[in-house]
């Protein structure tokens, strides 16, 4: 729509316009309201508490999981080193009972005993090195479960004021809400569907007001001294820089 089309439908003028700039400037503010909502600090800090928290979980039932696992590894081992002491025992009894015939034999009885007492040694080992790992683990869930409780109750204290804001700004929503219900009724339905027409070209602001100074309110450069002049004197005229269509308020 041109600018001579929009002047036609506006049929009070600058007026008119500034009536419907106003209400403009009230759905600027519920939008800016809306977007605080998911971009307050207290919103942010929820969030970043909410993914430590998940990551911090996520560790924690990894490892609960292996020290399930490390306490059934260690319970085994008594087990495993009592069949292993058997072995030893009675590859200890095969070989020295007198029944080796030969030196090839007992060479190869006494070798074969090394390597069990080696595994034993490595039984052994390995018991020492899962029960520490065990402890470790342990001790490592419950600092992380003090994290976690700290976290929880941080986010629970930055909630409430996150639902304190909100609270404040559902009202400012309220009373804006109001505000533009009232300003409706001096907006003709015309100009109501030519806003909301033009409003999705210019993010929801089509209308921008030149200052003393020539400047566009709705992208902050200055207009040429034609354009400005063609402003104050009511003909069609839009932003050079976003185009948006421009009036001036000969009472601000």
């Amino acid at each position: 729509m041109r600018f001579k089309e929009f002047l036609t439908i506006f049929q009070n003028g600058v007026t008119s316009v500034k009536t419907l700039f106003e209400y403009q400037q009230l759905e600027v503010a519920e939008r800016g309201i809306i977007a605080e909502r998911d971009t307050s600090h207290e919103f942010m800090e929820m969030r970043r508490i909410k993914s430590e928290f998940i990551v911090n979980k996520q560790r924690y039932l990894q490892l609960i999981n292996d020290i399930a696992a490390l306490t059934a590894m260690v319970k085994n081992f008594p087990q495993q080193l009592a069949m292993q002491q058997e072995k030893i025992e009675a590859e200890q009894s095969a070989t020295y009972d007198g029944s080796v015939s030969s030196m090839k034999a007992l060479s190869a009885r006494e070798a074969q005993l090394a390597a069990l007492e080696e595994k034993l040694a490595h039984l052994e080992e390995e018991k020492t090195l899962r029960k520490e790992e065990l402890l470790q683990k342990q001790a490592e869930v419950t600092a992380l479960k003090e994290i976690m409780d700290q976290q929880y109750q941080d986010f629970l204290a930055v909630k409430q004021l996150y639902l304190s804001e909100q609270s404040k700004r559902e009202q400012l929503l309220s009373g804006l809400t109001v505000a533009k219900s009232d300003m409706e009724q001096r907006i003709s339905a015309e100009e109501l569907a030519w806003f909301n027409e033009q409003k999705e070209r210019f993010q929801g602001s089509p209308l921008a007001k030149l200052d003393a100074n020539h400047v566009c309110s709705g992208c902050h450069t200055m207009v040429t001294p034609i354009c400005y002049k063609r402003v104050m004197q009511g003909m069609s005229s839009t932003c050079e820089n976003c185009g948006r269509t421009l009036f001036i308020d000969e009472e601000s």
